[in-house]
């Protein structure tokens, strides 16, 4: 009985080509934004990974959480975070509560430690490389781009409801951080600042 050859391909190969050479970039991209990601967190002192910034992040924006509950929303398994949130516990950074209603529950709580762990940490980088090469996109560029990286990533997770949410949680992160910077910020130079921006919508 033959063995069949799965390496041969019928017709025009251009598009595995394509396949192989968009998984080696975007493996590429991902490596390179994570480490200059935590260039920059080191460079502010926060002395902490990129994913650890992103948990601190998340429990900030929506406060006590499981496991469960940040494993859903970061796209990780609980198995990838629970040396994490570790690590976090370990240098006071968070800390696991108890749920009165279910004791099985563990919640996660931000401490005021990692709270001014993420003081010290702007939310936008505005010398961020990947921000900085879409600033030079055309609108219509750009956002061409982003569909098919959004469609790319649909047809890999299967349209998952995470996949289908992720501008929603983005512009969500983005909203609070926006908040919480005005908290922060003395009125008189909040003001100053609103008013540098007319075309900026309020939402009172």
């Amino acid at each position: 009985m033959s063995r069949t050859d799965d390496t041969k391909v019928e017709g025009d190969d251009s598009v595995y080509r394509d396949a192989l050479e968009v998984l080696i970039l975007t493996a590429m991209i991902a490596k390179d934004a994570r480490q200059d990601a935590e260039q920059r967190l080191k460079g502010f002192g926060a002395d902490i990974t990129a994913p650890q910034y992103r948990l601190l992040r998340q429990l900030q924006q929506v406060g006590s959480s499981t496991i469960k509950d940040l494993s859903g929303v970061m796209m990780v398994g609980p198995a990838t975070l629970v040396p994490m949130v570790d690590t976090l516990e370990r240098h006071g950074f968070i800390r696991r509560g108890v749920d009165p209603n279910d004791r099985r529950r563990t919640p996660l709580e931000l401490t005021e430690s990692g709270q001014q762990r993420l003081d010290a940490v702007p939310f936008i980088h505005t010398d961020d490389p990947i921000a900085r090469f879409l600033r030079e996109l055309p609108e219509d560029e750009r956002q061409s781009f982003l569909r098919h990286l959004r469609s790319l990533a649909e047809a890999l997770h299967g349209a998952s409801h995470g996949v289908r949410h992720i501008s929603d949680a983005v512009n969500a992160y983005f909203d609070f951080g926006q908040l919480s910077t005005e908290q922060r910020t003395p009125r008189g130079h909040a003001q100053r600042t609103r008013r540098s921006h007319p075309h900026e919508q309020r939402h009172d």
